[in-house]
């Protein structure tokens, strides 16, 4: 690949590695940001009665966007409200289609 990509006067240069917004989740109901693009749940993260449920962006508004869902919490699953559940230790890959999000988290032999 090469070092630089020109796209139409702007430049994409790859330095050897990329850059992702994170929003790390405090309490439950936190709402996730636009320009998230990775949501991390720790074991910091305040639950309410034992349930961490966080919504998502809606997957009609934000067709093509890529969401990194990852739960370090050692005993809660996460709830990613419009999507589903994440275990604890689970990492889940999800794209909106513009009508849901979906699950293109790759399989353990494919990585």
């Amino acid at each position: 690949m090469a070092d630089e990509i020109d796209f139409d006067g702007y430049s994409l240069v790859n330095t050897g590695g990329i850059s992702l917004p994170i929003t790390t989740v405090l309490a439950t109901l936190q709402p996730i940001l636009s320009d998230t693009c990775v949501v991390l749940v720790t074991a910091a993260t305040q639950d309410s009665n034992g349930v961490i449920a966080v919504p998502l962006p809606l997957a009609s508004l934000n067709l093509g966007k890529f969401l990194i869902l990852k739960n370090d919490h050692p005993l809660l699953p996460f709830e990613a409200v419009g999507f589903g559940s994440v275990s604890p230790g689970d990492v889940i890959y999800i794209i909106s289609d513009g009508s849901s999000w979906m699950d293109i988290t790759p399989s353990a032999g494919a990585l």
